[in-house]
């Protein structure tokens, strides 16, 4: 109790040190931020520092952060904000004139600093007093009560030696005296049992409040342990967590990269139809086309000028003529089947059926023509022979599906298939030859010019037309 008493006032001044401490440091980081504020940000600043300097009793720094602040509201028309500097100015004003009127700071700020200190104390060793007060008061009763009960006695005791005679009054005096002698070490002896009785009674009480502070620090630590032993598994976990979600990750990006790659070569291979079927089910169903349009292409003199050129210049020129051809057929939304040698062959009209593959077609070969005849001009400048090729199409039923176990293939078959490559060799060099059946669904679109009739194996002669550009 006595180490609590002088304890507590001293913990209440580092705590309002504390308090002062951090108003003093954001008071500082404020005045700092304000060199490098404007506008809005800068007024909101003036006025949190007026009400800080208003808190800490420096009313001269609050007064004049709040004029600074009204100044500021009052060039940006900002009336809220001139309203509070004003209720700040008026708050502050009013501080000062109350302190005018007080007789001296100083006993105002004793009064206030020993108030914690008187409440504190009361309200910290108040019980505990009142109990040890109790017991003594109680024990001094009881003292108090035997004494009135032996004056008495003495009192009755000298009215009966008054009528004795000297010898009776003379025993009876050193009687009482004895008597007196027993009841004064009989008080003496029950004051000292109280006293001690008080004295162990502390010292068990402090024994006891060592033995639960004791407890309580075996028992913080115990906690820090605890809280200690858990921090470091959720730290190793979380370390073991996150290298496995690094390793998980990366392996769900190569396995990624390598989807997408599979995914383009199959595209490159397949229609994206048929490659999702491929994919969903394991096997593409052949289908049959009710009409569909077939495209072929060939180089006039291809062998005479193949074997005029290196293997490597010969396969870098058809790389490069096949790859401007694939952007044509991509461009007008046709599906490319296949190269055979020096002949390029695709098709309209499938994996998905539509009604203008033909004119899409056609428009393809003019484009393929023109870009042939581009391309030659570059060739014949560079002192390489000019490629010109025959382009035939046809329109017409056909069976398309996917062929193979390994290195599967797209492939179309049918009649129509073999009648466009018979009038593709039908055709001349630089031009677009059409049949008959395409020709009437690209009448309205083209102009065309008829050409004859072209016999065909097994089948009726089939009529050709030229497209003219």
């Amino acid at each position: 109790m006595y180490y609590l008493k002088h304890i507590l006032p001293f913990l209440l001044l580092l705590l309002a040190a504390s308090t002062l401490s951090g108003q003093s440091k954001r008071i500082t980081e404020l005045e700092r931020k304000a060199e490098s504020q404007s506008g809005t940000e800068l007024i909101q600043t003036r006025l949190t520092l007026a009400n800080l300097y208003y808190d800490k009793k420096e009313y001269a720094k609050a007064l004049d952060n709040a004029k600074k602040a009204q100044e500021l509201a009052q060039d940006a028309n900002r009336r809220d904000d001139v309203r509070k500097a004003l209720l700040v100015q008026g708050k502050i004003m009013q501080q000062i004139a109350a302190l005018q009127k007080e007789p001296t700071a100083t006993e105002n700020n004793g009064a206030v600093a020993s108030a914690p200190e008187s409440i504190l104390h009361n309200t910290t060793t108040a019980p505990r007093e009142d109990t040890d007060r109790r017991r003594m008061e109680q024990a001094i009763a009881g003292i108090s009560k035997e004494k009135a009960s032996i004056e008495k006695a003495l009192l009755d005791k000298e009215k009966e030696i008054a009528a004795m005679s000297d010898e009776q009054a003379r025993l009876e005096l050193l009687y009482s005296r004895q008597r007196n002698l027993l009841d004064s070490l009989s008080i003496r002896t029950l004051r000292d049992s109280i006293e001690l009785t008080l004295s162990e009674a502390k010292t068990q009480e402090q024994a006891a409040l060592l033995a639960l502070e004791r407890n309580r620090r075996n028992l913080l630590l115990a906690i820090a342990a605890v809280i200690l032993l858990i921090a470091g598994g959720l730290y190793t976990r979380y370390k073991g967590v996150t290298r496995y979600n690094a390793l998980l990750t990366q392996k769900n990006e190569l396995i990624l990269a390598e989807q997408a790659r599979s995914e383009e070569l199959l595209l490159n291979i397949l229609p994206a139809a048929i490659a999702s079927e491929l994919k969903k089910t394991g096997v593409a169903q052949a289908r049959q086309y009710e009409q569909a349009t077939v495209l072929f292409t060939d180089f006039k003199g291809f062998s005479k000028i193949a074997n005029g050129m290196t293997a490597d210049k010969l396969v870098a020129d058809l790389d490069y003529c096949y790859g401007e051809f694939d952007k044509i057929i991509e461009k007008h939304g046709l599906e490319k089947i296949k190269t055979i040698g020096d002949s390029y062959m695709c098709a309209g009209g499938l994996p998905e059926s539509d009604t203008d593959h033909a004119v899409r077609m056609v428009k393809a070969a003019l484009d393929i023509q023109k870009f042939l005849t581009r391309w030659n001009i570059e060739r014949i400048e560079s002192g390489y022979p000019a490629l010109e090729a025959r382009i035939g199409i046809h329109t017409g039923p056909l069976v398309a599906g996917v062929v193979g176990s390994k290195k599967f293939a797209y492939d179309i078959w049918g009649d129509t298939v073999n009648i466009a490559s018979r009038v593709e060799s039908a055709g001349e060099a630089g031009r677009v030859n059409v049949s008959e059946n395409t020709f009437r669904l690209i009448k309205d679109r083209f102009n065309c010019s008829f050409r004859g009739e072209l016999p065909v194996k097994n089948l009726k002669p089939v009529a050709m037309y030229f497209v003219e550009d």
